[in-house]
């Protein structure tokens, strides 16, 4: 599904990230393991020219660009992705709040499905 952007679905992009695979290692940024093919993912992109002038697209951030979709509910890899110590000094949040006000653990927490998720999203974007 595209939100937004000129991007349809089917579409065949490539994306472009620092690190790869060499002999079987893999060479990435921590949190930011390389993608796969096959893997389910929630991507926020920018398109951007490579030294070669081919356009490609990165993610918006280890944090902020790319969410994992395992059996249909939606993972985070932000900054306190599996930290439970921040989770109890904080307010409780609900799946009807906004998600510009949760943190990354909040968004894993609350087991969003995609289409709830995506729908989050739209909302925020709404508002802007």
């Amino acid at each position: 599904n595209v939100i937004e952007g000129n991007l349809s679905e089917g579409d065949i992009i490539k994306l472009y990230q620092t690190g790869g695979i060499i002999d079987g290692q893999e060479f990435s940024i921590e949190r930011d393991p390389i993608y796969r093919p096959g893997e389910e993912l929630i991507l926020f992109l920018k398109k951007r020219k490579v030294s070669t002038g081919e356009e490609t697209y990165i993610s918006l951030g280890i944090n902020d660009g790319r969410f994992d979709v395992i059996n249909s509910k939606i993972y985070t890899r932000g900054l306190d992705y599996g930290d439970k110590s921040t989770s109890e000094e904080k307010k409780k949040v609900k799946k009807s709040d906004s998600i510009a006000e949760m943190n990354y653990s909040d968004i894993t927490k609350l087991g969003y499905t995609v289409e709830e998720f995506m729908q989050k999203i739209k909302e925020v974007k709404n508002k802007r």
